[in-house]
C-alpha cells in the first residue's frame, strides 16, 4: 500500500502500442536505408561491370583473339560472299577468308536474365571495304551467350551515325577498317588490317529485333547490314536500386566504352 504518496503509475496499453509503432517505423526506415545503399553499391559494382565486359570484348577483336577453323573451309561464291563447309585443314591457310571482327547482339535471354550473345566474323581477304567484305557468322553460330554483370538489363540502345543522325539498333560490331568503312586488301597470304572501327546493325531495335530474327539478318545482310557508326549508346538499368546508367562506345580516338550514371531508371 502507497500511504501518503502518489500512486504507482505504469504504461498504459495504449502508450505501449505507440512505443512499438514508432520503433517499428524507425526500424523499418532504417532497413530501407541500409537496402537502398547496398543496392546502389550494388547497382555501381555492376555497372561497371558491364563496362569492362563491353571493352574486354573490343580488346579481344584488336588483339586478334578469335576461334580458329579447324575442320572447315571457307570459299567465296559468285558474290564474293563467303561459305563454311566441313572440311580438314585450319583457319588462315591459304584461304580467301579473314577474320573481320566480332558483332555483339543486346536482348538475348540467359536463363531469365538479360544478356547478350557474340559472333566471330569472317569476309573477303581481298575486300578494299567493309561492305564489301560481305561479313558472316563463323560456324557453330555463337561463340559467346552470357548475362550482364549483376543481371542488370538493357533498356535502348541507339547509334550515332557520321552525319550526327541518331537511330535504334541491336547490335554494335567491331570490325575491320576506318571511320569511313575502308579497308586495305590484304591478299590470300596477308594478316588483315589491325585497324578496326565501330558499327551498328542497321533496321533493328532492343526489345523488338529477336534473337531468332537477328542472326539469320547479320548473314543475309552481309556488309549492307552495317551502320558506320560515330558512336554507340546503351543505357543499363537496375529494377533494384532505381538507376540506369548509359554505357557509351566511342569511335573517335580508337574504340573506348565510356560511361555515365543517373540517378533514375531511364538514362536522363
Amino acid at each position: 500500500m502507497n500511504v501518503g504518496g502518489s500512486p504507482e503509475r505504469g504504461f498504459t496499453v495504449i502508450e505501449t502500442l505507440i512505443v512499438l509503432t514508432v520503433t517499428g517505423v524507425l526500424l523499418v526506415s532504417a532497413i530501407a536505408m541500409i537496402n537502398g545503399r547496398q543496392g546502389k553499391t550494388q547497382f555501381l559494382t555492376s555497372i561497371h561491370g558491364v563496362q569492362q565486359q563491353i571493352q574486354e570484348m573490343i580488346n579481344e577483336v584488336t588483339a586478334g583473339r578469335y576461334p580458329e577453323l579447324t575442320g572447315y573451309q571457307c570459299n567465296l561464291d559468285a558474290f564474293h560472299q563467303p561459305h563454311f563447309t566441313v572440311a580438314s585443314g585450319a583457319q588462315g591457310t591459304n584461304e580467301p577468308c579473314i577474320f573481320l571482327g566480332k558483332t555483339l547482339e543486346l536482348g538475348v535471354p540467359v536463363n531469365g536474365e538479360d544478356g547478350y550473345s557474340l559472333y566471330s566474323m569472317a569476309g573477303d581477304r581481298s575486300a578494299d571495304s567493309m561492305t564489301a567484305a560481305n561479313p558472316h557468322i563463323f560456324p557453330d553460330g555463337t561463340e559467346v551467350t552470357k548475362k550482364w554483370s549483376g543481371g542488370l538489363s538493357a533498356l535502348t540502345m541507339t547509334y550515332k551515325d557520321s552525319a550526327g543522325t541518331t537511330s535504334d539498333t541491336a547490335g554494335v560490331a567491331f570490325m575491320a577498317g576506318d571511320t569511313s568503312g575502308s579497308i586495305t586488301p590484304t591478299g590470300a597470304n596477308g594478316s588483315g588490317s589491325q585497324l578496326f572501327s565501330l558499327y551498328a546493325v542497321n533496321s533493328t531495335k532492343l526489345g523488338v529485333t529477336t534473337p531468332a530474327i537477328m542472326k539469320p539478318a547479320i548473314n543475309a545482310l552481309g556488309g549492307v547490314g552495317y551502320g558506320n557508326a560515330q558512336e554507340v549508346d546503351i543505357c543499363f538499368q537496375s529494377g533494384a536500386s532505381k538507376q540506369s546508367g548509359l554505357v557509351t562506345i566511342g569511335n573517335t580516338r580508337g574504340l573506348a566504352v565510356s560511361l555515365k550514371i543517373y540517378g533514375n531508371a531511364t538514362c536522363s
